[in-house]
């Protein structure tokens, strides 16, 4: 007698969980149908904005390259890179005339910073020593990355007037410093023409040394002058020694946007119809 009471109320019980499951379904079916543009809403908009942003980040191209430098130091470029990407940021017209950049080539840059070889933020390395650091782009279009480079390395090296004008005052410094050269390689070689007139075996022992000496002098100043002159032909404090192109990432899926940005629609439009609004219409 008792197995078939129990076996009557496990079905009632059976019957009381489907009754409720299809209450609560009926339930949403009805606030589904009342509310259908609310869902609407819910379902278009965060899937046109995840597919949005990923059509925009497969356009995203980020540029590394690394510069060698003789001028300042490391902190003192970051934190030029530094202000420059703040002016990108929120005086993009500012940052094309500080770069010298047309309108095309300005408007595909986005971002700029820099870091050292460890991938510290640059402005914060307070190291004196000469090891090179890498500036890194973000662009939208490739076509203009050489002249984005090039131009960013112009603004390191001379941006304003100090620097420029540093500059002019380095390369006047070579031009006086290889005529000094030239005179004292002409005193030189009137010193070893003397030399050689008098015979190396008439001359003393006083002189062979002046003129070991003088042929020493002579080497080194030829090395030096062949320094300044390379500099003098490469007169820049920064050069570009490597560059690399990769895309930030690749764009996913259009369906699987799809699917997320409908079922993250479904779960905001789950939260209004039975928390947000709810509340809103709470009455104590």
């Amino acid at each position: 007698m008792s197995t078939n009471t129990d076996t009557g109320q496990q079905q009632d019980n059976k019957v009381s969980i489907y009754d409720t499951i299809i209450r609560y379904l009926n339930m949403f079916y009805v606030d589904t149908r009342r509310n259908i543009a609310l869902l609407s809403l819910c379902l278009i908009l965060p899937t046109v904005a995840i597919i949005a942003i990923n059509y925009s980040k497969s356009n995203v191209y980020r540029s590394s390259f690394t510069i060698v430098y003789e001028e300042l130091v490391r902190k003192i470029y970051g934190d030029r890179i530094k202000k420059l990407n703040t002016l990108l940021q929120t005086q993009p017209e500012k940052a094309q005339e500080l770069l010298g950049l047309d309108d095309d080539a300005a408007k595909s840059l986005t971002q700029v910073y820099a870091t050292n070889i460890l991938g510290e933020d640059l402005s914060q390395d307070l190291n004196i020593d000469k090891i090179p650091f890498v500036v890194h782009i973000n662009i939208n279009d490739t076509g203009h990355i050489h002249a984005i480079q090039n131009s960013i390395v112009n603004f390191l090296e001379e941006g304003n007037s100090y620097l420029a004008t540093r500059k002019e005052l380095a390369i006047q410094e070579i031009e006086n410093e290889l005529s000094f050269i030239d005179k004292q390689l002409s005193m030189l070689d009137t010193l070893k023409r003397k030399y050689n007139a008098t015979g190396t075996n008439t001359a003393g022992l006083g002189e062979k040394v002046a003129f070991g000496s003088a042929y020493e002098i002579s080497y080194e100043l030829y090395k030096k002058k062949q320094e300044l002159i390379k500099k003098r032909e490469m007169p820049m404090n920064l050069y570009v020694i490597d560059d690399v192109l990769v895309p930030v990432e690749n764009n996913r899926s259009y369906l699987l946007m799809i699917a997320i940005g409908l079922t993250l629609g479904f779960v905001i439009y789950l939260g209004l119809i039975y928390l947000v609004i709810p509340v809103i219409r709470y009455k104590a």
